[in-house]
């Protein structure tokens, strides 16, 4: 029993040394030091999510450079390491007058072994100024330093006024270095109402007897495609219906040949009366299709046959005049 417990609490010793330990900060009173001290209750029981909610908002109400090393911890603990690096980077950077060389030393060890688990991501983009997001937060403006993703599927997004947006996902690998480009496209310039308004027309060329103006194409009532859409449709129809009336005839002949057998008695099947009915059905439905098919050929070769006359273009008539001893012609064609 005593061998039991103790190893019992030798476990419990071991798993709570193998959490990293935070940082304890003297934060003032109030909803800061509140939300601090939750954090570091839910870390030590191991709600690493509740912890970074209480983290992050202890420091968005009283900025301390100690919180940012335990939302550095929180993420690293849910194995968001590019969110942990990010912060043990800006941990250094706000603390540096504060943090001690022995703590100094350790984050830069975490920082080095976390750029080993992600994926560095090199950016060239064009033009300079450009907004620059990954998986919808800003990272900043073009130029901008090489970044660190977590290994996964990612969501590019470059954005700039005046230009396209650039959008792009990209799948980075443990460890595997990623360069991208991105050249932003110019957005074309809307054309003003009226901004031709103040140009000179051009003069069209013509010879001694003035302007040739170029007769107007004829065209019918209705687009030449409507009478080819239904000539091509009775086409379609008339063919099935020739495949179908094949098919039926050729049924006709086998459903007389069964009833025959039927009726003589000289039917080998084993159920003369399903096999009757079965045929009956082939030959209702074949009836069936041979009559839809027959009358769609019908009613689109009557449609095109109405609709090619108005799909014809006219001429327009030729006049010619003559007139002599006294009379006067007009004949048109």
């Amino acid at each position: 029993m005593k061998t039991t417990i103790l190893c019992t609490a030798l476990a419990f010793m071991i798993l709570v040394r193998a959490a990293p330990a935070i940082a304890q900060a003297e934060l003032p009173g109030g909803e800061a030091k509140k939300s601090f001290e939750k954090g570091v209750e839910l870390y030590n029981a191991q709600d690493y999510q509740g912890a970074l909610a209480e983290f992050l908002a202890a420091y968005e109400i009283k900025p301390h450079h100690s919180v940012l090393y335990n939302i550095a911890q929180c993420y690293q603990m849910i194995d968001s390491g590019a969110k942990a690096l990010h912060y043990y980077e800006l941990y250094l950077e706000e603390g540096a007058d504060y943090i001690t060389e022995t703590r100094r030393q350790k984050v830069e060890a975490e920082i080095e072994k976390l750029r080993g688990q992600l994926t560095p991501l090199s950016l060239s983009v064009e033009p300079d100024g450009a907004e620059v997001l990954i998986d919808g937060k800003t990272v900043g403006s073009s130029p901008v330093e090489k970044q660190y993703v977590d290994p996964g599927e990612h969501t590019l997004i470059v954005q700039k006024d005046g230009h396209e947006t650039w959008k792009k996902s990209f799948v980075a690998k443990r460890g595997v270095p990623l360069s991208l480009e991105v050249t932003l496209a110019v957005k074309a310039k809307p054309v003003e109402p009226g901004g031709d308004a103040g140009k000179k027309p051009v003069e069209p060329e013509h010879g001694e007897e003035g302007p040739v103006e170029k007769p107007a194409k004829a065209k019918g009532k209705v687009p030449v495609a409507a009478p080819a859409s239904t000539g091509a449709l009775a086409l379609a129809s008339g063919v099935a219906a020739i495949v179908v009336g094949v098919m039926n005839a050729k049924h006709h002949d086998e459903f007389a040949k069964l009833r025959d057998e039927i009726a003589s008695g000289t039917y080998t099947g084993s159920d003369p009366e399903a096999a009757y009915e079965d045929s009956k059905k082939k030959g209702d439905a074949l009836n069936a299709g041979f009559v839809a098919t027959i009358s769609v050929a019908c009613a689109a070769a009557v449609a095109t046959a109405v609709l090619v006359p108005f799909a014809i273009p006219k001429k327009q008539p030729v006049e010619v005049h003559a007139s002599g001893a006294g009379l006067s012609v007009t004949v048109a064609f």
